[in-house]
């Protein structure tokens, strides 16, 4: 409820001192352009949060794309979802700069987060190509209003007997509610843009980047702590890298595969199981690409290329600028 002017005369405020108009000695202009989406968005947090030019903008960045089967859809339904609710989000798929499985992972994550920054997004959520989205999931991270967000992580594979749910430290359980926790595994991680601020832009370096324990301790520095919401739950459906629980041979022959399928295997876009192709709307390409969240063609366009498939929007736009 907003205070009134009876209230705070009622509290003893004097008259001379309430700012109820444009006349007033202390009334100074001040006026963003929000959309009436993002105003109701805020709700009360608008009350307490700083202006920006797009609150709570998100930039949703993807380490690579080697898609798990069932998570690409997941993925563009989630971000759908959110700007059906009228969010500003953004997609960008982090281009693989690994020689090696995972040695550039650390700058994969950079560029992320310098992406965020400078393309003023508010938020950053930064994702593997394993988790299994919810539509739900980002919207519920961010709720909380924290500068560092994780979700609680379910591992579907169960690689390693007895450890499937030690993803955190301590241990948690699920739908138990907002712990803060020393480490936490970062398949699916959530920042407010302004942490970074405080670490810089290079928090997750430039090679393999910080593991689970390292991250903590940087963001620990500054006074930043990992905060995971146990509510919101999802599924990973790989395990997390342990590279020490295998043998020598065991580890270079999943390096040997890993690398062999980025070069050579198609990415797995495919729509969700039961998609109906009549009520498309061009969310899937004449290459049978899901991309309900504006597709991939706006890119190549900045980038001065033709679209691989255009959708039936965009050919009619390119027939009018040429008649």
């Amino acid at each position: 409820m907003r205070t009134t002017k009876a209230d705070l005369i009622a509290l003893g405020v004097k008259e001379s001192a309430i700012i109820d108009r444009e006349l007033h000695p202390s009334f100074y202009e001040s006026s963003w352009p929000l959309t009436a989406p993002e105003t109701a968005l805020l709700g009360h947090q608008g009350y307490y949060r700083h202006a920006h030019l797009r609150p709570n903008g998100i930039l949703v960045a993807v380490i690579g794309n080697m898609w798990v089967e069932n998570g690409h859809w997941r993925l563009q339904n989630m971000c759908k979802a959110m700007e059906r609710k009228g969010y500003t989000i953004a997609l960008e798929e982090i281009g693989d700069s690994c020689t090696l499985p995972a040695d550039k992972i650390g700058q994969m994550r950079t560029q992320a987060v310098t992406l965020a920054v400078d393309g003023g997004a508010e938020w950053l959520f930064m994702i593997e190509n394993d988790v299994l989205l919810e539509e739900d999931t980002l919207e519920r991270l961010m709720a909380w209003d924290f500068p560092v967000m994780f979700p609680y992580l379910i591992d579907l594979e169960k690689r390693h007997p007895g450890f499937e749910n030690h993803l955190t430290a301590p241990l948690l359980q699920p739908r138990t509610g907002l712990y803060a926790v020393l480490t936490a595994v970062m398949s699916c991680m959530l920042f407010n843009t302004r942490v970074f601020n405080a670490t810089g832009l290079g928090l997750f370096g430039d090679h393999y980047g910080p593991n689970e324990f390292h991250l903590s301790q940087k963001l620990n520095h500054v006074g930043h702590r990992i905060y995971v919401d146990t509510n919101t739950v999802v599924n990973l459906a790989r395990s997390p890298s342990r590279p020490r629980t295998r043998t020598w041979d065991e580890y270079w022959a999943s390096q040997k595969a890993t690398f062999e399928y980025s070069r050579h295997e198609e990415r797995d876009r495919r729509p969700p199981p039961g998609y109906d192709p009549a009520f498309a709307n061009d969310e899937v390409t004449a290459g049978g690409s899901y991309e309900p969240l504006h597709g991939t063609a706006f890119k190549w366009q900045q980038n001065g290329q033709q679209p691989l498939n255009p959708t039936r929007a965009q050919k009619r736009r390119s027939k009018r600028k040429t008649t």
